[in-house]
């Protein structure tokens, strides 16, 4: 078992597994203590239309907090067999703790994705501009979002000002409770 941060690596009936966790309350609080290899565990989903299927040459992906969960499983996916997509992923933290960035960054190698971390107090917040400023072909690309529903939304609204088709944004929609 590997653990750190919430993040819990297990066996799944027999397929190996990695679960991340964010304590939002009573049951996910214990659940990195709860959890030891050989556990059955039922999985449901996932959910939705976030299969980051498009034929955008590039992607952005944009992960706040526990929202870089897809992002992690598809750059496991995309490391087993690569595409030919140029992706770009930004993630926000409030905190910088080193071992998930670490593991983050081994990820982000090994599928050819170029990682940017934004420590919110050291960076400042991620905004559309920065965005802009940071990737030139911007307009061309497919945005995928997961994150809290509100900074989503600022950086939709401000893309979409900005020129990015509504169609190229991809939301996870998830509210804290």
């Amino acid at each position: 078992m590997v653990q750190y941060s919430g993040v819990i690596g297990i066996s799944v009936m027999s397929v190996a597994m990695l679960l991340i966790t964010k304590a939002l309350g009573d049951y996910t609080a214990v659940l990195p203590d709860s959890l030891t290899p050989g556990d059955r565990v039922k999985v449901e989903g996932p959910y939705g239309r976030f299969t980051f299927g498009d034929q955008h040459q590039r992607q952005i992906w944009i992960g706040g907090g526990i929202g870089i969960t897809p992002f992690i499983a598809r750059m496991k996916q995309v490391a087993q067999t690569p595409g030919t997509q140029a992706i770009d992923l930004f993630h926000t933290i409030p905190k910088l703790e080193q071992a998930p960035i670490d593991k983050l960054t081994a990820d982000a190698v090994a599928a050819n994705v170029r990682l940017h971390v934004l420590v919110d107090d050291k960076d400042g917040l991620l905004d559309g501009a920065r965005i802009r400023l940071k990737i030139a072909e911007w307009q061309s690309a497919s945005i995928w979002f997961c994150g809290p529903i509100g900074f989503g939304n600022a950086i939709r609204q401000d893309l979409i000002a900005n020129g990015l088709s509504p169609r190229q944004f991809h939301q996870e929609l998830f509210a804290m409770r």
